[in-house]
């Protein structure tokens, strides 16, 4: 089931790029000196999150940032 998920996903991926490009719209992929700068605009935001998250909310964070840009 796993790889039968996966191999969907990958056609997923492909028709978003197509129907944003269809649609007139650009792709932009933020160079890591904006990606900072938004890190450190939102991290009151995730401060916050985390004094209410419960005690899982570091762990969470933490997967998260195994999945985003550094």
């Amino acid at each position: 089931m796993t790889k039968q998920i996966y191999y969907a996903t990958v056609f997923a991926s492909g028709f978003s790029v197509t129907a944003i490009e269809l649609a007139g719209l650009e792709i932009v992929v933020p160079d890591k000196a904006e990606i900072a700068k938004a890190r450190e605009l939102t991290k009151p935001c995730v401060d916050k999150w985390l004094e209410i998250a419960g005690p899982y909310g570091p762990e969470i964070i933490s997967i998260i940032s195994d999945y985003t840009a550094k």
